[in-house]
């Protein structure tokens, strides 16, 4: 299937459309639970992804008919199989708060996928937490790698320079490292201007020295509300660097830039979405949804 359109969405708070199909992840967080409050008096099917290691009781007072459980493996096989027996137009809504990059990527790639008369709608629902400081501790990056098959890119037959497209998150020194580890020859910074001021101050101040060797004609600060335009500003980049080197792209940051890059290498598939493995330091504090609910609408057909 390919992408039609691709728009921003907004989550109403007195009428909430109705989905055949909502996909949600419950985790120790109870940022994970808010998307569900707000759609539980939806009609269609609930799936929620909980493993086993990370099954929370932030679901367990949530009153919703036809709500299944499974860890993320099984999830997938039955997405897979309504997908294989479409029988009309179909929507889906997927809340990427609190979802893995790569099961992000599997159900995106399932959809991208499937061969279907029907239209399949999917509206991508982002819900920002409140700001909290990020870990106290700075851990070494483990491994940069590929995100998933589907989305790895491939070298062009010229063997092009690597460039790189990063996203930059408030971790501190993990972009500066994974751009050393590539040494690209051209490089462009995204920057994420939140509705919550405290995230662009705390961003600014743990990627500084990136920020200040990045020059300013390669800095795109986004409005992590606005995923449209935002699309837009990153098709633009792509399509420029695509046209003299192999692009990757390294989203750190807020998970709606990240699925953002991954809708990209459907129009670009040699360009690959990659990641940076390794031990985060949460602490004990949870992470609690703030009021801004981040939405976007892609139709397939």
């Amino acid at each position: 299937m390919k992408l039609q359109k691709l728009e921003n969405y907004y989550l109403s708070s007195e009428l909430v459309e109705q989905f055949d199909l909502v996909v949600v992840y419950s985790c120790l967080e109870s940022r994970s639970a808010n998307i569900l409050n707000r759609l539980k008096d939806n009609e269609g099917k609930f799936f929620v992804i909980a493993d086993q290691s990370n099954c929370s009781d932030n679901f367990a007072n949530i009153d919703c008919e036809n709500l299944q459980v499974f860890d993320a493996k099984r999830c997938l096989q039955a997405v897979q199989a309504i997908l294989l027996n479409l029988d009309g137009a179909y929507k889906v809504a997927v809340d990427i708060s609190c979802l893995p990059h790569a099961v992000m990527a599997d159900i995106l790639h399932l959809i991208s996928t499937t061969e279907s008369n029907f239209q399949i709608e999917v509206v991508v629902l982002y819900s920002l937490a409140k700001f909290t400081l990020p870990g106290s501790l700075v851990y070494a990056n483990e491994s940069i790698e590929p995100v998933h098959q589907y989305f790895a890119g491939w070298s062009s037959p010229e063997t092009k320079p690597t460039s790189l497209v990063l996203g930059l998150g408030y971790e501190p020194n993990k972009a500066e490292g994974a751009s050393e580890y590539f040494e690209p020859s051209d490089q462009w910074v995204f920057i994420p201007s939140s509705p919550i001021p405290a995230f662009l101050t705390e961003v600014h101040n743990n990627n500084s020295n990136l920020i200040k060797k990045t020059p300013q004609d390669r800095t795109i600060e986004y409005n992590v509300a606005d995923p449209e335009v935002t699309y837009g500003q990153l098709a633009l980049v792509i399509s420029a660097l695509a046209k003299k080197s192999n692009p990757v792209l390294l989203p750190f940051g807020p998970k709606i830039f990240f699925f953002l890059c991954l809708v990209q290498c459907l129009a670009h598939p040699e360009v690959g979405v990659w990641r940076v493995t390794g031990v985060e330091d949460r602490g004990s504090q949870d992470i609690v949804s703030s009021e801004h609910v981040i939405g976007v609408r892609c139709v397939f057909s």
